[in-house]
């Protein structure tokens, strides 16, 4: 998954709560690579803290 891909499609939306920010990365990870596996959910969840890390939402 790459990171800068991830990160512009997230940019694209307005965040109410850090849970919408995980919801909207499976979803990218979805149309990109079709079903997750359990091991995609842990790659998901660690991209979706560092993008909330990198964008100050923590």
């Amino acid at each position: 998954m790459s990171r800068e891909n991830l990160f512009n499609y997230l940019d694209e939306f307005v965040f109410a709560s850090e849970e919408e920010v995980t919801f909207a990365t499976t979803d990218f990870f979805i149309r990109e690579f079709g079903d997750p596996s359990y091991a995609d959910l842990v790659t998901i969840e660690e991209r979706a803290d560092e993008y909330k890390t990198a964008r100050g939402l923590h």
